[in-house]
């Protein structure tokens, strides 16, 4: 049982929680920026609120196997972040301008990529505004996952 709150935090550091097993709420509201695999390894990590953050890191919350849903209002850029988080179901990217996403294999072994045999069968969705569900469907590595948008 640990949830942990850093209300003054704006960056967090190349691996400054990997392999943290126990952490299972994270709250970072002032966040800008996450490092590489600055979370990864978090098996029991299930939320996550990060409302600042503009920029994620490669491998940051890779294996984060019981995160089912992350939201990133401010995003502008996802590097390989998410990989193997079988059960990410839902992300939240409701910024008021695409976020860039380095590739395809953000979300390799999750159900967003197509990874599905840890959620019966269903697939992840991406939420984003509804102004912005076209642009996000045609951009640069987020055409592959046009079957997954949501427009809210």
């Amino acid at each position: 049982m640990a949830s942990v709150n850093f209300p003054v935090c704006t960056s967090i550091g190349y691996g400054a929680f990997q392999h943290g097993y126990s952490l299972i709420n994270i709250s970072f509201p002032n966040c800008t920026s996450i490092g590489g695999y600055a979370f990864a390894q978090c098996s029991s990590l299930t939320t996550a609120n990060f409302p600042s953050c503009t920029t994620i890191g490669d491998y940051a919350f890779q294996y984060c196997t019981t995160l089912t849903s992350i939201s990133f209002p401010a995003c502008t850029f996802i590097g390989y972040a998410f990989g193997y988080c079988y059960n990410l179901l839902s992300l939240y990217l409701l910024g008021s301008s695409v976020c860039s996403l380095a590739g395809v294999n953000a979300f390799v072994g999750t159900p967003i990529f197509g990874y599905t045999s840890s959620t019966g069968g269903v697939y992840g969705s991406i939420y984003v505004p509804a102004s912005l569900l076209a642009s996000y469907k045609t951009a640069t590595n987020w055409a592959a996952y046009s079957s997954r948008f949501v427009g809210v």
